[in-house]
Parts: structure tokens; sequence; C-alpha cells
């Protein structure tokens, strides 16, 4: 009689629990955990660069070189401005791919539970229902194999008792040791069956479960990364902010040098020309 093992349907359940679309969900918010450590590191080192920036503009000496500087440092200040922008943009393009992604994991947890995990387990799940269709083959050819023997001992016990022949009779025992076996075996097989039946539909359900609490927690993770990116773009229009009034000081700073410069020009003109 054929025999057959639960355990491998169980251990293609388990390898495509989850399925490959949580493995590239995890990807992505590990990708924008390092955007958020790049965006803080970069946004730290522009604040203290703008402070530095307002501390010269302080104590400047006014000088031409001065101005240069501080036109070179302003200049690098707005190039990391940009770059900073840019990886908002970036950092929100991620997040946005990462909900649609979140999305298509809901979609699919909303599948019927015959269903695969996810599109990308096709062929996991092909190989499980291959072997479902296997396994209820080889159960149903069990059972007709068994029914077929049985009405055989059976048909073959009438005869002989239709002979009438005393010296069957240790043959007619045989054959009903036969027969109780063989419904043994029947029974057992038909439990079996029942057995496989509840076991594929407690992994099923296991799986989708599974699937769902996961989709919970990257919906908290995702809530989570979505308030970080607003306080991190709140961080940088204040720093923008500040770069303006930055600017606007060394303008006015610029000026003042410019007409002082040219005050002390004159005088020294009107010196000269006493002379």
């Amino acid at each position: 009689m054929a025999v057959f093992k639960r355990e491998k349907l169980i251990d293609i359940s388990k390898r495509s629990e989850g399925g490959a679309l949580v493995k590239r969900l995890e990807s992505e918010i590990k990708e924008l955990d390092r955007e958020v450590s790049v965006l803080e590191s970069e946004l730290g080192r522009q604040v203290r660069e703008n402070e530095q920036l307002k501390q010269e503009l302080k104590h400047s000496d006014k000088g031409p070189s001065s101005n240069h500087n501080h036109d070179a440092a302003l200049a690098e200040s707005n190039h990391e401005i940009e770059k900073l922008s840019s990886l908002i943009d970036q950092y929100e393009l991620q997040i946005k791919y990462l909900q649609e992604k979140e999305i298509a994991g809901l979609e699919t947890v909303n599948l019927s539970s015959t269903s695969p995990a996810d599109h990308t387990s096709d062929a996991l799940f092909e190989e499980n229902q291959q072997l479902k269709r296997e396994i209820d083959l080889i159960l149903t050819q069990t059972v007709d194999e068994q029914d077929k023997l049985i009405a055989k001992l059976q048909t073959e016990l009438a005869k002989v008792n239709d002979k009438g022949v005393s010296d069957q009779g240790q043959l007619i025992e045989a054959l009903s040791q036969q027969i109780d076996l063989q419904e043994k075996e029947l029974i057992q097989a038909q439990e079996r069956e029942v057995a496989f039946k509840r076991d594929n539909q407690d992994v099923e359900a296991s799986n989708v479960e599974a699937l769902q609490v996961l989709v919970e927690e990257l919906q908290g993770e995702l809530s989570e990364l979505a308030q970080t990116l607003v306080v991190k773009e709140s961080a940088l229009a204040d720093a923008k902010a500040h770069i303006a009034t930055l600017n606007s000081q060394l303008s006015d700073e610029r000026q003042a040098h410019t007409l002082e410069v040219s005050s002390m020009a004159a005088s020294l003109e009107t010196q000269v020309s006493k002379l």
C-alpha cells in the first residue's frame, strides 16, 4: 500500500511563509534606515558649518581675502543644502515605493486560503498543490484497491461456502482474517486522508495569519518612518531659513565693508593730496 509523508507539505509551507514580498519590504526598511542616518549626519554637519560661518562673520577682519573665503563657504553651504534636499526627495520616493509594496501585501492577504502567500512564490505554491493532488490520488487509489480486494475475498469466501466442502475450513478462516485486515487498512487510509486535509488547512491558515502579522508590523514601521521624515523635513526647513538669514547678514557685512573701504580710500587720497 502506498505511503506518503505530510512533513514534505509542511516543509513547503514553511519555506513559503512570509514570501519574497516580506523579504523585499524588510530590505526596503533597512535601506530607509540607512538613508535616515545619512540625512541626520549631513544635517548635523551643515548646522555646525553654518554656526562656524556665523562666528567667522562676527570676527571678520573685513579684508578682501576674508570676503572671498566667506563667499566660498557660503557656496559650499548652499551646495550642502541642495544635497540634503536631494536626499529628502529620494527618501520620499522610497517611502512611496514601500507603501505601494505594503498595499500589494495586503491585497495578497485578502486572497482565498488556497492562494499562494505572494506572487513571487507561485512555484512553491504549485509544488504544494501538485503534492496535494498526488496524495489525493494515492489515497483514492488505496481506497479503491482495498474495496476491490475485499470484494474479491468475499467472492472467494462465498464460493467456498457454496461448495460446502468441509476440508476448506482452514482456507475460509484465512480468508476471513485477510478480509478483517483489509477492512482495518481501509479505515486507516480513510483516517489518514481526513488527517491530511485537516493538517493542510491548518498549515494554510497559519501561513495567512503569519503574513498578516508581518504586514501589521510593517505598517507600524512605515508610520514611524513617516513621522521621522516629517521631523527631518522640519529640521531641513529650519536649516534653510538659517542659511537665508546668514546670507542676508553676509550681504549687509559686505556692503558695509565696501563703504568703509571706499571711505578709507577717499580719506587716503585727501591726505596724499595735502602732502
